[in-house]
């Protein structure tokens, strides 16, 4: 798997937030791009401030999602408590 936070060349920090330019799906263990190839600006509501370019995810990146977490649990699911603590994120 590949290290999440280096996969997005440019990042910016905003009121102590760090924010990337661009963002993908993570799907699978995987950053990919929506199905369609499109994206769209996030903004700041307050200030209108575009943050950053998100995925335009649609149904098809849905089941794509569902598909890999479908297939990640059947072995998941067959962990201890411990062996599933030491695979997360801290």
């Amino acid at each position: 798997m590949r290290n999440h936070m280096t996969t997005q060349a440019t990042a910016r920090s905003t009121k102590g937030f760090i924010l990337r330019e661009k963002y993908l799906c993570l799907i699978g263990g995987e950053l990919v791009p929506s199905h369609s190839g499109r994206s769209f600006a996030s903004t700041n509501p307050a200030t209108g401030e575009k943050l950053a370019d998100v995925p335009a995810c649609d149904a098809e990146d849905v089941s794509r999602a569902v598909e890999a977490a479908q297939a990640a649990y059947t072995s998941w699911k067959k962990l201890t408590p411990m062996k599933r603590l030491g695979g997360a994120p801290r």
